[in-house]
């Protein structure tokens, strides 16, 4: 409705950002939960992904509750 309106794209982005955390959030907790947290190579890839969240959503609560 509003191609040339750039607040509003850089608000969708945004919000694909928060989507793409929160996917990213519950996929990596399932991971966690059906490798254990053991796994050297799950838990290899969970800090990564939860890097990756963080960068997507720098304040994502628990992606940094995760890494700490």
């Amino acid at each position: 409705m509003f191609p040339l309106d750039e607040e509003l794209t850089v608000l969708f982005d945004r919000l694909n950002e928060r989507k793409r955390a929160v996917a990213l959030v519950a996929s990596t907790q399932a991971l966690l939960r059906s490798h254990g947290p053991d796994d050297l190579p799950t838990v290899t890839a969970a800090i990564q992904a939860y890097q990756e969240v963080l960068r997507l959503h720098p304040t994502n609560a628990t992606a940094i509750a995760e890494l700490d």
